[in-house]
């Protein structure tokens, strides 16, 4: 399944990662749209805000968070890392519309 619409996260902040206190998962993803999906087919609990590594896809470069981006604390739970990239999900998910 991919997700079809380009409205399902933006991204936020460059060159920063969340803080391993906030995360609640990760995961490897190959790709910025394979962690999207994973955040937006999180069962376990709602992730409002995920980062990504671009830089060789290695273990655990998509972390899920159930904040939502309004509700991080720029000082405690981002943390500047040139690698990531933080994107926060669209507060009405029904704007992710998956495709067979």
């Amino acid at each position: 399944m991919i997700l079809k619409n380009s409205e399902c996260s933006v991204k936020t902040s460059e060159g920063f990662r969340l803080h391993k206190g906030i995360v609640r998962n990760a995961m490897t993803a190959a790709s910025v749209k394979e962690c999207e999906k994973m955040c937006y087919e999180e069962n376990k609990f709602k992730c409002g805000v995920y980062s990504y590594r671009y830089s060789e896809p290695m273990r655990d470069n998509c972390l899920l968070c159930d904040r939502s981006f309004s509700f991080l604390d720029a000082y405690a739970d981002i943390v500047p890392d040139r690698n990531y990239d933080i994107y926060a999900m669209s507060d009405d998910f029904s704007v992710c519309k998956k495709e067979p």
